[in-house]
């Protein structure tokens, strides 16, 4: 007996693995700025620029940048970014080297004390979240030769794999004016910015990505009061990013993280305006399917044979998609704090807590924390913090329970107003979503000979179980489909048989 053999690639999903990880550091403000008297807010961003998968870890490095806007002793307002560096050893029992881990990161809350006017303790509790990937070759059986009375139940199926992959880093230089009637600038306080895919396609051995960046620019402005300013801009980008290998057709899963950004303001002819500079960190793998046509069942009525199966769990892609959404909320400041005269900024920062798929819809449910400036009745900058829960729905045909959601909430801007003991406050929201459904599959990848029992043979009328299909008669009496079919009339073996439905069957009698 011969085995035909066809190698089907595969991607197998080992493991989910995640925990959160207490990242903290001593920070200050560059030397050229002014001390500070008292904090406005902390706002902390996540970025994992490595990782490495051993045995029953990912071993991850990153960087928890802390935005701070803050007062001087002048009461003016200033701020400025920090970077604090980490390392995290994330368990994984079924991680081994080579295996490939997708990951995650996000700040899901961060706290703060002033040591004095040089300097802050900052805290930032990271979320870490991976998917372990292994590439594998499988050997699966689609025939088998050398033997006469072979009977084979064959099935086509669908085996999903990512064909390529490719990650890099990109520079953008822009150079954006101020807009015309916005107060003068100051100075810059610091920026906020996040990036969103519009498309992403095959491009020979290449993946075009496009989409764009919205960044708001907070400055101080020439004026009586030097209040604080935003400056809204939307910024398009291109890239081409290379491959690890051909890529040919597939579905294009990417992602773009914003990293190191750098502001100045510069004037030419009388005219006020920005000059930008920023990292992108963009990445993409290639999702295709093979189908093939192998072996799901095996006999003979005069051989024993025993099919040998492996069970693969694949990942597979159903959607990667953005979507665009609101959410509006009235909240009332703290008790014991001071009426306000006059709302001046809002930063937040998201906080998922869930994320799930059912019903042709993915939840998102978590809390938005957020920061809000304003100035007193009595003219003071104050600021306080609220928690804001969300839970945005979002239609995705084909999403049921149990799928894998990779979601993420981007905030572009929060527009804030209010006065007296409330806020009404306007969230602008990015939601980048990714569904993905594990696909699977008993791959028959050997067909062993063991010892034949003794088939007495004979005729027997049958009368089928309930859910019995033709193949299952065929194996049970250990006879053939011509056979079955010469008595019973035409007949397959994937046909499903009725409950009770008769069946006439004739077997040879087989010494072992």
């Amino acid at each position: 007996m011969k085995l035909v053999r066809g190698m089907l690639k595969a991607e197998r999903m080992a493991q989910v693995a995640g925990a959160q990880a207490l990242v903290e550091g001593e920070i200050s403000p560059p030397a050229m700025k002014q001390d500070m008297e008292s904090i406005l807010s902390v706002q902390a961003n996540v970025i994992v620029s490595s990782s490495e998968v051993v045995e029953e870890k990912i071993l991850l490095e990153g960087t928890v940048s802390f935005f701070v806007v803050y007062m001087d002793q002048e009461g003016i307002i200033d701020g400025f970014e920090s970077a604090t560096s980490f390392r995290y050893g994330l368990d994984a029992n079924q991680a081994a080297p080579g295996m490939y881990a997708e990951v995650n990161a996000s700040v899901v809350h961060t706290e703060y004390m002033q040591l004095d006017k040089k300097r802050i303790s900052a805290k930032a509790v990271v979320s870490l979240n991976a998917v372990l990937l292994e590439k594998m070759e499988i050997g699966a059986a689609e025939g088998v030769v050398d033997v006469n009375d072979i009977q084979m139940l064959k099935e086509t199926i669908s085996v999903p794999y990512v064909s390529a992959r490719g990650k890099s880093l990109f520079n953008i230089k822009e150079d954006v004016k101020l807009y015309q009637g916005m107060p003068l600038v100051s100075h810059i306080v610091g920026q906020t910015a996040v990036a969103t895919i519009k498309n992403a396609f095959i491009d020979m051995d290449k993946v075009a990505v496009e989409g764009d960046i919205k960044i708001n620019v907070l400055y101080v402005g020439v004026d009586e009061q030097m209040a604080l300013q935003q400056a809204q801009y939307s910024l398009p980008f291109e890239h081409m990013l290379a491959l690890e290998a051909q890529a040919g057709e597939g579905k294009v899963v990417s992602k773009v993280d914003v990293g190191e950004t750098y502001i100045q303001l510069a004037e030419q002819d009388g005219e006020q305006y920005f000059k930008v500079e920023m990292m992108l960190t963009v990445s993409a793998d290639i999702m295709k399917e093979q189908n093939a046509e192998v072996i799901k069942d095996v006999y003979s009525p005069t051989l024993g044979l025993m099919p040998l199966s492996e069970e693969i769990s694949m990942r597979a892609l159903l959607t990667s998609t953005n979507a665009k959404s609101s959410l509006r909320e009235t909240v009332s400041l703290q008790s014991g704090m001071p009426m306000i005269g006059k709302t001046l900024m809002a930063f937040s920062t998201p906080n998922i807590l869930s994320s799930y798929a059912a019903d042709d819809k993915v939840y998102i449910e978590g809390v938005m924390d957020t920061t809000i400036v304003y100035i007193t009745r009595e003219d003071i900058i104050k600021s306080f913090v609220t928690q804001v829960p969300f839970m945005m729905d979002y239609d995705v045909s084909g999403a049921n329970e149990g799928m894998y959601v990779d979601a993420a909430i981007l905030v572009e801007n929060v527009n804030v107003s209010g006065s007296g003991d409330e806020v009404e406050l306007k969230y602008n929201i990015d939601g980048q979503i990714k569904v993905f459904y594990v696909n699977s599959q008993n791959i028959v990848c050997d067909v062993e000979e063991v010892e034949k029992e003794d088939v007495a043979g004979g005729i027997t009328i049958y009368f089928a179980d309930r859910d019995e299909s033709v193949w299952d008669v065929l194996k049970k009496f250990n006879t053939t489909i011509e056979a079955l079919s010469k008595y019973n009339g035409p007949l397959s073996e994937r046909d499903k048989l009725g409950e009770g439905q008769k069946i006439l069957i004739y077997t040879k009698k087989i010494k072992a």
